[in-house]
């Protein structure tokens, strides 16, 4: 069974119902992991940097804090509500745009930086954005994506996930996973294949702001992908996915462990 993939506006609508639960219960996690980007891409010699998928902006101003004072950013998302909470933060040197990471407004050869955190898993066609990407880096310009890791450490997303296929089985597999780029070889050869020529790839990982079940429960509860499952399936097997999934958070708890992003970075030079 071919898997089915979001189109760019649900893409839109899912980042636009998600704005508000992101900055309240995952931005620190993702500004953790975005912080582990920047020390690979000599932002002291960075210029011109063009952001994709900025969320609310939190990222832009460490980013800013590393940049030489004559360096200016172009950021983008394709939510028009996280670009409305990055605008609010009045961001100095900084383009803020609304913009598909696969359509962007950019002539060729413009841009000495390219960031794009925990976004590529989530568009329509990965090719496109890296292409995209390419086309928009000057010769010798440096991207750098990051998208979900090893299945196994990043137990905030795969709980979801495992507790939706404890539940329906195979019907499950006829959404993309958000794992589907984390073979690190298959994805390096996917970015060299659009045109870079350089390819490295690390593992980071960022911990989920919180250890108690309560508090947890409490994220999922609001986590729009789950959300999306108490609307695609009917009363009683969202009831049983989310039983499943509170036995799989008390496990977790029981065993005093921490949940975490796992993430994989690769590092691409133009």
């Amino acid at each position: 069974m071919a898997l089915s993939h979001p189109s760019v506006s649900e893409v839109q609508a899912y980042w636009n119902a998600a704005s508000e639960w992101y900055i309240e219960s995952a931005e620190v996690s993702a500004l953790t992991i975005y912080s582990a980007l920047l020390p690979v891409i000599d932002t002291k010699n960075a210029h011109k940097i063009c952001d994709v998928a900025c969320g609310s902006g939190r990222e832009i101003s460490l980013l800013l804090s590393l940049l030489p004072q004559d360096s200016e950013i172009w950021a983008s998302d394709i939510s028009d509500a996280m670009v409305d909470k990055a605008l609010q933060r009045n961001l100095p040197r900084t383009h803020i745009i609304q913009a598909s990471n696969d359509a962007l407004p950019y002539i060729d050869n413009n841009f000495d930086r390219y960031i794009a955190n925990l976004s590529l898993m989530y568009v329509p066609d990965a090719s496109l954005m890296i292409r995209e990407a390419w086309r928009v880096l000057a010769p010798g310009g440096i991207a750098i994506f990051s998208v979900w890791g090893r299945r196994e450490h990043c137990t905030l997303e795969a709980l979801w996930e495992q507790a939706l296929f404890d539940v329906v089985g195979s019907q499950a597999k006829s959404k993309r996973s958000p794992f589907y780029l984390s073979d690190s070889g298959e994805l390096k050869s996917l970015v060299k294949n659009c045109g870079f020529n350089k390819v490295f790839s690390y593992f980071t990982a960022a911990p989920f702001a919180g250890t108690g079940f309560e508090e947890t429960m409490s994220f999922y509860a609001h986590f729009p992908r789950v959300l999306a499952i108490k609307n695609q399936y009917d009363e009683s097997t969202f009831q049983r996915f989310w039983t499943r999934l509170t036995e799989l958070v008390q496990e977790i708890v029981e065993k005093e462990e921490v949940l975490m992003f796992d993430v994989q970075v690769v590092l691409a030079y133009k």
